[in-house]
């Protein structure tokens, strides 16, 4: 299995780590705050085991983002 498979999941062969933490999430009690803090945080680790976010790219985008210029 790649490393992309064991986080976002493999066909109906494995629903990968994420999901199963989403899924955990959904039925514990967890406030609305932390929830979306840690679903920010979940879609990062999907992106970057998808190769879809580098931290290269991270950076490059941080580096071009109107914010960074002051």
């Amino acid at each position: 299995m790649t490393m992309n498979e064991i986080i976002n999941g493999k066909d109906n062969l494995f629903p990968g780590l994420i999901p199963l933490i989403r899924r955990f999430l959904r039925r514990a009690a967890v406030e609305v705050d932390t929830l979306r803090t840690l679903q920010k945080y979940l879609e990062l680790l999907q992106h970057r085991a998808s190769g879809l976010f580098s931290m290269r790219s991270g950076l490059r985008q941080t580096a071009q983002s109107p914010l960074s210029q002051f």
